[in-house]
């Protein structure tokens, strides 16, 4: 079996400090022969299907994990079988204990005895950098009070970056609701962007550079009381005019659940909106 060197790639926290090396071996599958580099097994599908994760809920004093594994149910307090857990996987898979989760994928978490907060500040700062926003000019709000973007908005936008700008606001409102209307106006015109739809993402990035720890909190003393709110602009897009719907959810005090959205069709008044977005709402909570 031939193999390409190891690749070393460094790995940082979410403070930009070194965490440790990550090594990666490259094989050329194309060389491989059955048999002897390789073997047929399912081995793998039938030990992932015996450990699944079903149900994460929030209580009134610590927040649980529900496991099922071959029909044992395990809570977060129950320590004796989070450690059965750990012994079953660590059978099953090469694994490690990587302690307390404090930054993951972008995402980085803070635990307190109140609860959990969740941001995305390193990963909103190095988007900001790839931006080439270097000075301190901020905006206090992500959009223009009644702005409206459209197809032929402005001459042909040929930067490069526009598109992973997009991309990256797009996992960014993972944890920044307060973004997610504009992101998904700017979305729209990826296939042919237009100056004034990058005028708009950089003044987003202007908004997130004065708002960079903005995030998710998701207290430990919160009620298990789900409440849902909905909204809709009418004829709010001016191309096609049709309505967006706009919805989200708490579960007590925590935001669990958002979303902005054009409707499908052209609603015929501002009652038939808000009806078409209290549907859409309702179908989400049940």
């Amino acid at each position: 079996m031939s193999l390409k060197p190891i690749i070393y790639k460094i790995k940082t926290r979410s403070n930009v400090s070194f965490e440790h090396y990550k090594a990666r071996l490259v094989a050329k599958g194309f060389t491989q022969e059955y048999g002897i580099d390789y073997e047929e097994t399912f081995a793998p599908v039938a030990r992932i299907s015996s450990a699944r994760a079903l149900l994460a809920v929030a209580a009134a004093s610590t927040i649980l994990l529900l496991l099922y594994v071959d029909d044992m149910i395990i809570t977060g307090d129950d320590l004796s079988g989070i450690q059965e857990l750990k012994d079953f996987l660590c059978q099953q898979f090469e694994m490690k204990g990587l302690g307390h989760l404090s930054y993951f994928l972008g995402l980085e978490i803070t635990h307190s005895i109140d609860g959990l907060y969740i941001t995305q500040a390193k990963y909103a700062s190095d988007l900001l950098s790839r931006a080439g926003l270097t000075d301190s000019k901020t905006v206090d709000t992500p959009v223009e009070l009644n702005a409206h973007l459209t197809p032929s908005g402005g001459g042909r936008n040929h930067c490069l970056i526009h598109k992973r700008l997009v991309g990256s606001l797009v996992y960014l409102t993972v944890t920044r609701p307060d973004i997610s209307y504009v992101v998904h106006q700017v979305s729209q015109y990826l296939s042919a962007p237009r100056s004034s739809h990058y005028v708009a993402v950089l003044r987003i990035l202007r908004y997130l550079k004065g708002t960079l720890f903005h995030g998710l909190f998701y207290s430990a003393q919160s009620p298990l009381v789900l409440r849902a709110f909905s909204d809709a602009d009418w004829a709010g897009d001016p191309t096609d005019q049709r309505s967006t719907t706009g919805y989200c959810f708490l579960l007590g005090s925590s935001l669990i659940s958002w979303r902005s959205k054009k409707q499908t069709f052209v609603a015929r008044s501002s009652t038939e909106a808000e009806y078409r977005a209290l549907a859409s709402t309702t179908s989400e909570l049940l």
